[in-house]
């Protein structure tokens, strides 16, 4: 083999290579093909030997021999070729028709079941994730419904409180206007009339003790002493009672103002409106709780039902779809795949049956006829190269025959050149690679310059051997 490795001839514009764009290639020859350019090289040095013994007419004669063998020879290996050809293509054309229908059917029904799993599995994810988000959004209804409604709770309760202590407030600043202006009246005149009641009650006691005195059929005179003590405590009495009536009747003048009903009613005015505030904020924290209450419930049920709706999903009509269609297509599998392994193997054995190797074998024969042929005609040409010599060069063939490998040795060739030139780019001809040798001759090393083409490797060989 040619190692080849190309570099560029110039500096590379940015981005995309254009198409001009040349690379300078640059390789040597490996082992296997210096051997080979070896063993050509001493096929011509045979022919040089058989010249210096039998002269150039004769080696021409036998060569057209040998050309007209080699041609018939080359004739009869594409003669059995055709044959191999002919057989080959029949057994392919039928295997593959034959194997090729099996693949294709079990392929096109393979992509129909599978089509069918695709669009089941569709539908049911489909609906699965309808469910989802069935569940998701009754989800997210319940929680910001609760929270709006557990804010109106919040929201009356601290309203109530709010109005409550307001009230409460003013109720308290409207009974201590009542105290700043008329005192704690209503103490006062409790404590005088119950003051006046316990002068009544004494007065009508000590009355009744001296009359008690009075009338007693047995008068004694130790107790008839006693009267005029009596006497004097009702006086006494009844002035705490004259004068406690006056107090009332000047506490209860004072009541009797427009100034103390006002301040009265306006006390009775606050407690209602204290009570009325508290039953409302009350009535409204109620119906607040109770309609979070009510969503609570109402919005479990919903979420329920979205859940239940997704449960009932997963093993719904889409789902029995979707396991139909996976059984159908492993029960496919199963009947059709051993069919369609064998036909596939068919094909692939196709390479290693017998009229194929045939068929390789003929087309390696004609390529080695053909060669054959080939180095009869390098030969030829090399027969007026050969006819300008003296016989004792000619002989020296006979010298590097006897020593073959110490006689001379390729040791390395060196091919480089233009990428667009080897190529034939842009519709010229392609051009050969610059070829450096280094050969042994003698164990002298010597240098040798010439062209190289991988459509011309014949023509090489003769070059390098002359």
């Amino acid at each position: 083999m040619v190692m080849l490795s190309a570099s560029p001839s110039g500096a590379l514009p940015p981005g995309d290579f254009p198409s001009d764009t040349d690379f300078i290639l640059a390789g040597s020859f490996e082992e296997e093909v210096l051997s080979h350019l070896h063993r050509e090289l001493l096929r011509h040095f045979e022919l040089a030997h058989q010249i210096s013994l039998h002269g150039t007419d004769q080696i021409l004669r036998d060569l057209n021999e040998e050309e007209q063998i080699r041609t018939q020879a080359v004739a009869d290996a594409q003669a059995a070729l055709k044959m191999a050809s002919d057989d080959w293509d029949t057994m392919r054309t039928h295997v593959t028709a034959e194997c090729g229908a099996t693949i294709e059917s079990y392929e096109v029904s393979l992509t129909r079941s599978e089509e069918h799993v695709s669009s089941a599995r569709s539908d049911f994810n489909g609906a699965m994730e309808m469910a989802r988000v069935a569940v998701q959004s009754a989800n997210h209804l319940r929680v910001a419904k609760l929270i709006d409604l557990e804010h109106n709770v919040a929201l009356a309760s601290q309203t109530q409180t709010r109005k409550t202590r307001f009230a409460r407030r003013s109720l308290d600043e409207t009974i201590n206007d009542m105290y700043s202006e008329y005192g704690n009246s209503r103490n006062t005149l409790r404590r005088v009339e119950r003051r006046l009641d316990e002068a009544q009650t004494r007065t009508q006691a000590l009355i009744a003790e001296r009359n008690e005195l009075q009338d007693s059929t047995i008068y004694d005179v130790w107790e008839g002493l006693r009267i005029p003590m009596l006497e004097n405590e009702i006086a006494v009495s009844r002035a705490d009672e004259t004068n406690a009536e006056a107090i009332v009747a000047d506490a209860r003048s004072a009541r009797a103002t427009d100034g103390y009903q006002r301040r009265k009613e306006a006390i009775l005015a606050s407690r209602i409106d204290l009570e009325n505030i508290q039953a409302n904020g009350a009535q409204a924290l109620a119906a607040a709780q109770d309609a979070l209450a009510a969503a609570d419930i109402q919005t479990s049920q919903v979420l329920e039902d979205a859940k239940a709706l997704f449960d009932s999903t997963r093993t719904g009509p889409q789902y029995d779809e979707l396991q139909s269609t996976l059984h159908n297509l492993e029960q496919f599998k199963i009947e059709n795949e051993p069919a369609y392994k064998e036909a596939q193997q068919s094909i692939a054995d196709l390479l290693d049956s017998p009229l194929h190797q045939a068929y390789i074998s003929a087309k390696e024969e004609v390529r080695e006829r053909m060669g054959d042929v080939q180095q009869v005609q390098a030969s030829r040409s090399l027969l007026s190269f050969f006819s300008d010599m003296y016989s004792q060069e000619l002989e020296r063939a006979q010298w590097v025959l006897d020593r073959q490998d110490s006689a001379f040795r390729v040791t390395k060739v060196n091919v480089s050149g233009s990428l667009q030139g080897f190529l034939g780019a842009e519709g010229t001809h392609p051009q050969a690679l610059n070829a450096e040798l280094e050969v042994e001759i003698g164990g002298c090393s010597r240098a040798i310059s010439t062209q190289w083409h991988t459509a011309t490797a014949e023509t090489f060989v003769i070059d390098v051997f002359k």
